[in-house]
């Protein structure tokens, strides 16, 4: 008995034959398409899973799974998908490892030929110069001219040969510089590159257990005909690297990327609120299958959420000034995931207790060591003004609403503030942006703070990623009852003899015999 497993296209990517995505499985001819076996497991979304059960020649079954080993259950499936889905995970990023360190070593082994290249040109130069330098020097030797004449021939020679042998000489010490010069690039590239995948390997562990669960959570959205879908989402380690220490922690990298078809926007949502979703998300699709039916409206809906600004850049500014009591203005570079995009004008202008800028030279004698402040119970207020944004390329922005976010340790707390809403119409947009930091009590965490961190500044953009708008479908319904149209089956009928008919015309591999058995079992497929 034969039995052949077909799907059209639109469920291939929910659908999972021992573990494997149908997509793996692609006849030009028939589609996604599967030839099943006795014991094989099936997957249709995400918890519907199903045991096949196929007798042999001899019309019997088999006692035993072939080649899995303990108990087949819905747990034992469900793993085993996931097991697949992190094999390919782990494959894929093996392949772009391999072809990062490919590439260093193709750029390593290119410099170093073209700096042999160099070095040989180089000692020929030399040796050419050598030569013209001693013929021309005999032929001076052997002319009729004066004694005096000669001696002078041959001081001009051997000075416009040092100068030449100098100029040979230059630009091989420049070419070498420049050699070396790409060499510590490309190895600082490695060496970012390492440091990366460390990291990047380290996020991978984190997220185990996430993997699975994200997906979970998309193939509900699938299942209760939403168009919205559900991905992991790391932060740009390059980002990244201008943030405070406390904010180095692995969950700070990790988002689950939300992608919101039916609205047209993209919000992000941490590993503690996906996870909250996901139980309501999961709560949701058991009372559609019990009750054939949608229980959440819009306003309690797991699945959406209002478009939310997006983390876009991020900027860091020195602060020890404060603690000694004068002003400091500077540029500060607003860091995106693609590079530099920005900078803005900020200043720490330090105040008294009535808010009002302080002469830096009537405490200059008093705060020699930002442990004064305490010892003299002083207060360390100061004020913050942004006068302006510029912008290095606005194709991105134009027209996008954003705003800046930083927190910083006044006392006894931190404190998030945020300048207001501005719409971004050109390269440069004024902010006029003031705001006073009240410290009336500096503690030893304030003076750590301010001595050893940053104040971190956070640019948010709302609208950055449009998607396309597909609109929300109707709530899906269970029809068992309701007889369908046997067309599509008997094409996917059509399609699944002539698989079989390619797949007899090659030689079976010979079975292992079965020990009888006393009493038959009924064959198809099982549910779980």
């Amino acid at each position: 008995m034969h039995s052949v497993l077909s799907t059209s296209g639109c469920a291939a990517d929910i659908t999972f034959v021992n573990g494997e995505s149908l997509e793996n499985f692609l006849d030009e001819e028939a589609g996604f398409i599967k030839q099943l076996h006795d014991w094989d497991r099936i997957i249709f979304g995400t918890s519907s899973t199903f045991l096949v059960r196929l007798p042999g020649p001899d019309g019997k079954l088999s006692a035993t799974p072939p080649n899995a080993a303990g108990k087949v259950d819905w747990e034992f499936c469900q793993k085993e998908k996931y097991n697949c889905q992190e094999k390919y995970a782990i494959q894929s990023q093996k392949a772009r490892d391999e072809e990062n360190e490919k590439r260093f070593r193709e750029q390593e082994e290119k410099l170093k030929k073209e700096m042999e290249e160099t070095k040989r040109a180089y000692e020929l130069q030399l040796k050419a110069q050598e030569t013209e330098y001693q013929r021309v020097f005999d032929a001076l030797n052997t002319s009729k001219k004066e004694e005096e004449s000669k001696l002078e021939a041959e001081d001009m020679l051997e000075a416009e040969n040092q100068q030449k042998m100098l100029q040979i000489q230059e630009a091989f010490k420049n070419k070498e510089m420049e050699f070396q010069a790409f060499m510590n690039v490309l190895q600082k590239e490695k060496e970012m590159f390492e440091k990366n995948k460390l990291l990047s390997k380290k996020i991978e562990n984190y997220l185990f257990s996430y993997y699975s669960k994200i997906r979970e959570a998309d193939l509900i959205a699938k299942e209760l005909n939403r168009n919205i879908e559900f991905a992991p989402f790391v932060k740009s380690i390059n980002l990244l690297n201008t943030v405070n220490r406390r904010e180095l922690s692995i969950e700070n990298f990790v988002n689950v990327k939300v992608i919101n078809k039916e609205d047209g926007w993209v919000n992000y949502w941490s590993l503690e609120q996906f996870d909250n979703r996901l139980a309501l998300i999961k709560e949701a699709m058991e009372y559609f299958f019990s009750r054939n039916q949608i229980k959440y409206t819009k306003d309690n809906d797991p699945f959406w959420d209002p478009e939310e600004y997006f983390l876009y850049g991020q900027s860091f500014s020195m602060a020890k000034n404060v603690l000694y009591k004068f002003e400091l203005s500077h540029k500060i570079g607003i860091v995106g995931y693609e590079g530099d995009i920005g900078h803005f004008n900020v200043s720490l202008i330090p105040i008294d207790d009535d808010m009002k800028p302080i002469d830096e030279e009537e405490v200059e004698e008093e705060v020699e060591d930002p442990e004064d402040l305490i010892k003299k119970n002083m207060s360390c207020h100061f004020r913050i003004l942004i006068d302006k944004i510029t912008f290095y390329d606005i194709e991105k922005l134009q027209n996008k609403e954003a705003y800046l976010q930083y927190e910083l340790q006044e006392f006894p707390n931190w404190t998030e503030y945020k300048t207001p809403y501005f719409k971004i119409t050109d390269n440069e947009v004024r902010l006029d942006y003031k705001q006073n930091i009240k410290i009336p009590t500096v503690t030893k965490d304030i003076i750590y703070f301010y001595m050893n961190e940053n104040i971190l500044f956070r640019f948010y953009v709302r609208g950055i990623e449009k998607v396309e708008v597909l609109g929300k479908k109707d709530p899906p319904i269970i029809q068992s009852s309701k007889r369908q149209s046997t067309a599509h089956v008997a094409q996917s009928v059509i399609r699944a003899q002539n698989f079989l008919s390619k797949a007899q015309t090659q030689k079976p591999a010979p079975k292992p015999k079965e020990a009888p058995r006393e009493k038959e079992k009924r064959s198809g497929c099982a549910l779980f």
